[in-house]
């Protein structure tokens, strides 16, 4: 004879089978059931702007991006009495959801760099331009936000210090790093003004950058600029405080 739980199971399958009441759901075994729990007590996903995404890639610190997303989010637009766009204080939730949303770009940030082989491309750059400067070159990252102003600002660092000559790359240029090059601008100064370099300020600064191991693309002509290509731009990061490890900003204070 059928045990009652056979014929419960046959009339719950005749029932749904004949539209009447639905079969109770299969329970979770105890995998599921820890993963959806664990689902919870994370919360829903954080969701990451593009702009966070790329101040990120570029290398930026922690500080410097939460001043900036920070400074876009309380951005409002405003008709009266002219339609412009006005800055506003960030309510209280608004500016945890800019740290979460920072720190949740690093902590993938993080992860990823766990299989970054080292040195890095940007600690090669840094340690070239380490040993051009004490060549008496003034090499310099991200200086100014384009070329003309990072050359007014080598220019005025130029006086009375008769460097040998200047490489650098403005905020502009950084930008190529998220498609794997970065030109590099360089010359000499003469009269106290930047100028044209040589083909032998040219050849020094190339082979100080494919000493350490930097691809370099440059057709050995004093109006082109030195190219790094292909570049991987791996900023690693102190993960307790999500500031670079090496400093790729120039300031004309720091000057050397």
């Amino acid at each position: 004879m059928p045990s009652h739980a056979f014929l419960r199971a046959f009339v719950a399958g005749l029932l749904v089978a004949c539209g009447g009441t639905e079969a109770p759901p299969a329970s979770a075994g105890p995998v599921e059931t820890e993963a959806a729990e664990a689902r919870a007590e994370e919360g829903p996903a954080i969701e990451v702007s593009d702009d966070v995404e790329r101040m990120v890639a570029l290398g930026m610190g922690r500080r410097a991006i939460l001043e900036l997303r920070t400074a876009h989010v309380a951005q409002e637009w405003v008709e009266e009495p002219e339609p412009r766009l006005v800055e506003r204080e960030l309510l209280p939730d608004e500016r945890e959801a800019v740290v979460a949303e920072v720190d949740a770009a690093l902590a993938a940030h993080f992860e990823a760099q766990e299989e970054w082989p080292s040195p890095t491309d940007p600690e090669r750059l840094v340690r070239a331009f380490a040993a051009l400067g004490a060549d008496g070159i003034l090499a310099r990252h991200a200086y100014g936000m384009h070329e003309p102003d990072g050359l007014s600002l080598l220019q005025e660092e130029a006086e009375g210090a008769d460097p040998r000559g200047y490489v650098f790359y403005d905020q502009q240029m950084l930008e190529e790093v998220l498609v794997g090059r970065l030109r590099l601008s360089w010359g000499g100064f003469a009269n106290g003004e930047v100028a044209p370099g040589t083909t032998e300020l040219g050849e020094t600064i190339a082979s100080a950058l494919r000493g350490e191991g930097l691809h370099v693309d440059w057709d050995g002509s004093v109006d082109s600029y030195i190219e790094l290509s292909p570049l991987g731009w791996h900023v690693k990061r102190d993960p307790a405080t999500g500031e670079p490890l090496v400093s790729l900003r120039s300031e004309p204070s720091s000057a050397e």
